[in-house]
């Protein structure tokens, strides 16, 4: 429903595309919840069919323009308020491996910090690059949308923190063998 979720809301923002919602997931939610155009526009259909969009205008090279209905309105509603099932929640490969990390052997124990630090270092390089497209206005959505970019960038730079206290533990162990 999170692919659902995040459609009704970028139209609750205003009416948009398939199109510029899938631009608006690769420029600014894919991170957190990645979704491809197929799937936009199988839910744009199924909501569609479900009246909670309707079909506004048909634009330029019949791209289709969508507007949330009052039913829409409600269901997002309903989905920001509602807890979501265990299952539902933080999923996070990254720091799961972290957790296990120590069963490496030590060079590709190594190896694996190397590769994950510079792996959370280009993701936050990447948020912050997009977190300069965000408008700059006191607007409710916009800071919203700010303070989570935020909340991302803090967990990629608490994974470059976590890889780098790692990568210091094998220095010293290296050092104390020799």
């Amino acid at each position: 429903m999170s692919i659902r979720g995040a459609v009704l809301g970028l139209l609750m923002e205003q009416p948009m595309t398939g199109y510029e919602i899938t631009k608006r997931f690769e420029h600014s939610l894919a991170r957190i919840w990645p979704a491809r155009s197929n799937q936009i526009y199988t839910e744009l259909k199924k909501c569609e069919s479900e009246d909670l969009v309707k079909l506004s205008e048909i634009a330029a090279r019949n791209a289709r323009r969508y507007t949330i209905t009052d039913q829409g309105r409600s269901w997002v509603v309903q989905w920001l308020v509602e807890r979501s099932p265990p299952e539902q929640q933080l999923r996070f490969e990254g720091l799961l491996k972290a957790n296990f990390v120590a069963l490496l052997a030590p060079i590709e124990r190594q190896k694996f910090l190397i590769e994950e630090k510079l792996y959370w270092q280009e993701q936050s390089a990447w948020l912050m690059a997009q977190m300069k497209h965000l408008p700059t206005s006191s607007d409710t959505s916009v800071l919203a949308r700010k303070h989570a970019a935020e909340a991302g960038l803090a967990v990629y730079e608490a994974m470059v923190n976590w890889a780098d206290a790692m990568l210091k533990v094998e220095q010293v162990r290296e050092h104390a063998s020799k």
